[in-house]
């Protein structure tokens, strides 16, 4: 993976509008009912090798150039975008395709016991599967009306608690994508040890829009 361009910032900065990352935690997550995120920064992402169960994978982007998600959620790395398909539709060898973010356990996600609520971890699995699937999209492939998809399963594995506070790597990789259907992986991971606590499966389908002739529907 490489560090995310002026680009890649901007089409994930565009992506918010799709992902309503203050508002979408509901206020039960919230100790104090205040379901605003957008007080609370993250910790620095340093030019760092993070060490992982899967051996050692480069973090080398900072925080100075990474983009801050409504605070808190970071791109950090991505994969080169595969090239368009010679036919002209979709992108040729998705499959592997990997993108990297970064985030703190926020106090507002506690689930009362000092940890995560398993909640926002499935929707971390979603927002951050979605995203590269926005990443990955061409005018006729995963595209809008129907952009990034919609869920068919949504699966996820708990191992260890995350801690509020502690900083996470999420990693994002696409086992499988066509024109109609996409299966991809995603491992959460506490960023200081590489230790994996939570791993999220999401199968996701898609479909063209509606296709105008002489103006109309």
């Amino acid at each position: 993976m490489r560090p995310p361009t002026e680009e890649d910032q901007a089409l994930w900065s565009s992506m918010l509008r799709f992902i309503p990352l203050d508002y979408a935690l509901l206020p039960y997550l919230s100790k104090s009912g205040d379901s605003s995120l957008s007080s609370t920064s993250p910790s620095s992402v340093s030019s760092t090798s993070t060490s992982t169960s899967l051996g050692k994978t480069s973090s080398s982007c900072s925080s100075e150039t990474s983009t801050n998600t409504k605070g808190h959620l970071v791109l950090l790395a991505l994969d080169d975008i595969p090239p368009l398909n010679p036919n002209g539709v979709g992108r040729k060898g998705c499959e592997g395709w990997r993108m990297r973010f970064g985030v703190d356990v926020l106090p507002e996600w506690d689930n009362s016991s000092g940890v995560m609520h398993g909640a926002v971890a499935s929707f971390l699995v979603d927002t951050c599967t979605s995203a590269a699937l926005i990443s990955l999209q061409t005018d006729n492939f995963w595209s809008p009306p129907m952009v990034g998809g919609v869920s068919l399963s949504l699966d996820v594995q708990y191992f260890h608690p995350a801690l509020v506070g502690t900083s996470l790597i999420i990693d994002v990789e696409v086992n499988r994508l066509n024109t109609t259907l996409a299966n991809l992986t995603c491992h959460i991971r506490e960023e200081a040890t590489g230790k994996v606590l939570a791993m999220g499966t999401h199968i996701k389908a898609w479909r063209p829009g509606p296709q105008r002739k002489n103006g109309k529907l």
